[in-house]
């Protein structure tokens, strides 16, 4: 008989809490974390307007994720439309 195993607390799950925290409400709105592929965050954003505007700031986003993670998880971020 197979045991159930308590899935660990992942990393996308501590962004997607902080990301709410991090960055500001007009952002949230429009942008949420999608994936995490190694240290490649994938942000769904609403449309593509609002992926070229935080193409300004992800190195901001970037800094201020890993900190509140106390480790640098995330090294990029890709941004495309999608479902939020």
């Amino acid at each position: 008989m197979s045991t159930i195993r308590k899935e660990k607390y992942s990393d996308l799950s501590q962004i997607r809490e902080i990301w709410n925290s991090v960055l500001d409400p007009s952002i949230t709105t429009h942008a949420q974390p999608a994936a995490l592929k190694g240290t490649t965050l994938l942000v769904h954003t609403a449309s593509s307007t609002v992926s070229l505007q935080l193409r300004f700031i992800l190195p901001d986003i970037i800094k201020n994720l890993n900190a509140a993670m106390n480790e640098p998880v995330v090294h990029e971020i890709k941004c495309k439309v999608g479902i939020l």
